[in-house]
């Protein structure tokens, strides 16, 4: 889907992103769609029969422009590229382009959701799901729309948890940092016991594997996998789901990807990893990342 189909009938449409400076409409001037706006300049101008390029937090009002207009897209665009429907509320252009720029497009994960369901579980009812690393929701309603039942969130941010509540207002939510949250903890929130839970989800924070930034193999953000597999161990959920960013698996990064791989199937699960772009799923929106799907080993026939 390109940025001109995804916003075809886009009615409600206030600028209510910040104007930008006279050295950024000179430079989208001398752009043109799709490319970057100057020579040492990572903010780009969309071109609008191709699908976005990755919808970023970094860079000036999230380093996207719009292809016909000097200005940054606004909150009702970005969420039409990212397939958030025009209903789901951002309090501010800042929060959206935060909340969206971290967010698993809802399309990407929802067609991952009805293939595990389909696939693997193969069940009736809704399947239940436990999501951490919650972020604004992105993952939890990809979840929703393929018909699972979240038990519980787990998210530290306040402004996350704020989006998470004004979105899912029935939904148990822990705020808090995962680290403090036990395995005892978790299953009383969510009144399972361990092995009751259908899937276990998890984006843990992927900046220090982004190829956007440092990429420091000691960045203590990338040791936030390890609270995702103490929680995995404990829950014993038929079937888990992480998402990190292609960057994991280039370079030096390569090291962590492995060790990741070998944590997860310690845990008790068979487990394949797989490049997907969200462009494939329906999302207007180049945007990849490493999708995990662990199967509890006991249910393999």
């Amino acid at each position: 889907m390109t940025v001109r189909e995804a916003w075809a009938d886009l009615e409600n449409n206030p600028i209510d992103c910040p104007t930008p400076s006279p050295l950024f409409v000179k430079y989208w001037k001398e752009s043109k769609q799709g490319g970057s706006l100057g020579k040492y300049n990572s903010d780009k101008r969309l071109h609008l029969d191709r699908p976005s390029m990755t919808l970023r937090v970094r860079g000036a009002y999230g380093g996207t422009f719009h292809p016909t207009e000097p200005r940054p897209i606004t909150t009702n665009e970005r969420k039409r590229l990212s397939t958030f429907p025009d209903s789901f509320l951002f309090r501010s252009c800042d929060e959206a382009r935060i909340r969206i720029g971290n967010s698993v497009p809802p399309k990407l994960m929802e067609a991952i959701a009805r293939h595990i369901r389909k696939e693997i579980l193969k069940t009736p009812g809704k399947p239940s799901v436990i999501s951490t690393f919650a972020g604004g929701g992105g993952s939890s309603l990809g979840y929703h729309q393929a018909g699972f039942k979240e038990l519980l969130a787990v998210e530290w941010d306040d402004d996350a948890v704020r989006t998470l509540k004004d979105n899912f207002p029935g939904l148990q939510v822990y705020h808090g940092d995962i680290k403090d949250l036990s395995v005892e903890e978790c299953l009383n929130l969510a009144g399972i016991k361990p092995g009751d839970l259908d899937v276990f989800d998890g984006s843990p924070p992927c900046q220090g594997f982004s190829t956007t930034g440092k990429r420091k193999l000691d960045d203590p953000r990338n040791s936030l996998f390890g609270e995702f597999v103490r929680l995995l161990e404990g829950l014993k959920p038929k079937v888990f789901v992480m998402e990190n960013v292609k960057g994991m698996i280039k370079g030096a990064m390569k090291q962590i990807f492995l060790q990741i791989m070998a944590s997860l199937r310690g845990a008790g699960y068979h487990v394949e990893a797989q490049v997907m772009n969200a462009k494939h799923y329906g999302v207007p929106q180049s945007r990849e990342r490493v999708i995990f799907i662990g199967l509890r080993k006991d249910l393999i026939k």
